[in-house]
């Protein structure tokens, strides 16, 4: 899970809590989010559950038909699952080094994850380059970086790029990425699989064992 902390304490602790947060304001909750996040970190209802000290029951119901809980037992979900409490909520369709709003929220999620988990590389790296025009030159940089980090782990480019969508699209839609016909599952999926060969192909950069060509990254996503 991506939080090691528990909420378990003194049992007459976890009484006082729960009493509490059964007394506190009631929020509304996207939970077709909720459920992306915890599949974008591999977190199971039942270990969401045992994580908060809750039923099972009461977890498998906010997955299931939620549409409200405690505000406090929100905010204790979205430290968890690491995604803003406002998120969850509704109240705000981004994430953090996110310029693109998503309708498919596992995407969103994913593709979020993976750029933290990138920029905190690349800002290792800025750190590590010598003062001057080059360290400069990165920091300028960053944000096409970035960019093309979202475009690389786009699968609708490349389907764009490999198929012809010709027989299935009107011709005023023939050059429109955004209308491909791609079910949401099918999107999921291939999002999680961009993802999960990307990290695999950067892992040596990431773990701070080689250099990245950033340049490179960038040109490749202009081609696509």
């Amino acid at each position: 899970m991506p939080v090691g902390r528990s909420c378990r304490g003194t049992s007459g602790e976890a009484s006082v809590n729960q009493i509490q947060r059964k007394k506190g304001p009631k929020v509304s909750f996207d939970r077709h989010r909720l459920a992306a996040a915890a599949r974008a970190w591999r977190v199971s209802q039942k270990q969401l559950a045992k994580h908060l000290d809750e039923k099972l029951g009461t977890i498998n119901y906010m997955f299931l038909k939620g549409k409200q809980c405690q505000a406090a037992r929100l905010e204790e979900i979205s430290n968890i699952l690491q995604v803003p409490f406002e998120w969850l909520t509704g109240e705000e369709d981004h994430l953090p080094l996110q310029p693109f709003r998503r309708d498919n929220p596992f995407r969103s999620i994913a593709e979020t994850q993976f750029v933290i988990e990138c920029n905190r590389a690349y800002e290792r790296d800025v750190r590590h380059c010598a003062a001057g025009e080059d360290r400069a030159k990165m920091r300028r940089a960053q944000g096409e970086f970035i960019f093309a980090l979202y475009a690389l782990l786009d699968p609708r480019r490349w389907w764009w790029a490999f198929m012809d969508y010709r027989a299935t699209l009107d011709p005023e839609e023939w050059g429109s990425i955004s209308k491909l016909p791609i079910p949401a599952e099918t999107e999921t999926e291939t999002t999680e699989a961009m993802i999960n060969g990307m990290r695999t192909m950067l892992m040596p950069w990431l773990d701070n064992f080689a250099a990245l060509d950033y340049r490179k990254v960038i040109d490749l996503a202009s081609t696509v």
